[in-house]
Order: C-alpha cells, then sequence, then structure tokens
C-alpha cells in the first residue's frame, strides 16, 4: 500500500511515519513524502497513491482546495 505524506513541517511528517510505523501491519506500507502540493500533484500523478494524509495548512497553498 502507498501511502502519500504532504506535509511542509519536517518534524509533523516525522511524527506522523512515527504512528503509521507503530501500527503493526505497517510493514506493508511504502511511506512517500512530500513538502508542497505541486510535489503532491507529481507524485498523485506518477505513483499509485492508495491513502494520502494531507496538511490542510500547507505554506502558501489550501489544502482544502487540493483534496
Amino acid at each position: 500500500m502507498n501511502v502519500l505524506i504532504v506535509e511542509d513541517e519536517k518534524s509533523s511528517a516525522l511524527r506522523l511515519k512515527k504512528l503509521i510505523l507503530n501500527y503493526e501491519k505497517a510493514k506493508i506500507f511504502n511511506l512517500i513524502f512530500a513538502e508542497s502540493l505541486d510535489e503532491a500533484t507529481i507524485l498523485i500523478n506518477s505513483e499509485k497513491i492508495d491513502l494520502v494524509f494531507l496538511d490542510l495548512n500547507i505554506k502558501s497553498s489550501d489544502g482544502f482546495f487540493f483534496a
């Protein structure tokens, strides 16, 4: 399962990564990170993404608009 984490704050992305990896079935996850909505768009169009964790207050953008 490809999981995309869209987060511009590195510490928040790492916290979410840790939470996900603590899940007992996390070994089936392939975690992919994007620091901007532009980067997330490229990844979504080039990879098979199954789940997205999206920062709604990402800098200079609106996560609600992206969703």
